[in-house]
């Protein structure tokens, strides 16, 4: 289940299995590497007399210094404040909600996904993210499950951030598997929802691998889950069900139940971008 809110140390390369001290937001941060690199969000232009010599801006090689890397969003003169970018449903069209629970509780939604606000804002996070699922109905009897103010069968969240994190550390930076978390602010919930009178509380957070070290303007998202388990569901370091999603259960009362997500999304950015591992 989702434990805590954690405070996550953002493109560190996470190792190790003890704790250390308890951060702001009540979790404990797990160690990370004295690594000279910190992997984040930004563009390999190419440039005479750059660093690297390759398209990635992950391999230097002598006499060829073709391509130059640029943390963040400057550079090269170029200043913005913000890259937009918009989700889009992918191959499966289709998003469920899975409770852990022997009724097999779920909200499955069917329609599209769309997304609005979401604007990289820095190397490692992602601002304003909200999204909408539409045609969403409940297992138990079909009914519509809909967030206030909003036409029956969509579920919008509440406004997320994304954050870059180390899933799993590689034997060189190059290898590091990298992934992005996306989660409300504080004790916010993820989503809220009606289904047929009775009110369903979504919390915690989605945690998806992301493509590393190769110039894109489209990235693909999937969620994978199964009988309520997540995967992935913890950072390198971390320990197994910290980042996922809980849904109540209203025909079991009170409390919540881990759950998982599965369904495909394409992120396409407005520019191409990159999230670097080496430079």
């Amino acid at each position: 289940m989702f434990r805590k809110e954690v405070a996550v140390p953002t493109g560190a390369r996470c190792i190790g299995t003890g704790s250390v001290a308890v951060a702001a937001l009540a979790f404990v941060l797990m160690a990370s590497t004295a690594s000279a690199t910190t992997p984040g969000f930004g563009r390999c232009v190419k440039q005479t007399g750059g660093k690297y010599a390759n398209a990635g801006c992950t391999k230097v090689e002598a006499g060829k210094n073709k391509f130059e890397w640029y943390p963040g969003l400057g550079g090269n003169g170029i200043n913005r404040t913000g890259v937009r970018y918009h989700y889009k449903t992918g191959v499966t069209g289709k998003f469920v909600w899975q409770a852990a629970t022997f009724f097999g509780y779920a909200i499955e939604c069917n329609g599209e996904m769309e997304s609005h606000g979401a604007t990289l804002t820095g190397p490692d996070s992602i601002q304003n993210i909200v999204l909408d699922f539409s045609g969403c109905a409940s297992s138990f009897d079909q009914g519509a499950c809909t967030t206030a103010g909003h036409s029956a069968g969509v579920i919008e969240t509440e406004v997320l951030t994304g954050l870059v994190v180390t899933l799993k550390v590689g034997t060189t930076p190059l290898t590091d598997k990298m992934g992005l978390l996306l989660r409300p602010e504080g004790s916010t919930p993820f989503a809220v929802a009606n289904c047929n009178g009775d009110s369903v509380v979504i919390r915690g957070g989605m945690l998806h691998p992301v493509v590393s070290n190769k110039m894109s303007s489209t990235f693909a998202e999937n969620y994978v889950g199964k009988a309520g388990e997540q995967t992935p569901s913890y950072i390198a370091g971390g320990s197994d069900g910290e980042f996922t999603l809980e849904l109540s259960n209203p025909g079991l009362g009170a409390g919540f139940f881990e759950s998982d997500i599965s369904g495909n999304l394409l992120a396409e950015y407005e520019e191409s971008i990159e999230l670097n591992t080496v430079a």
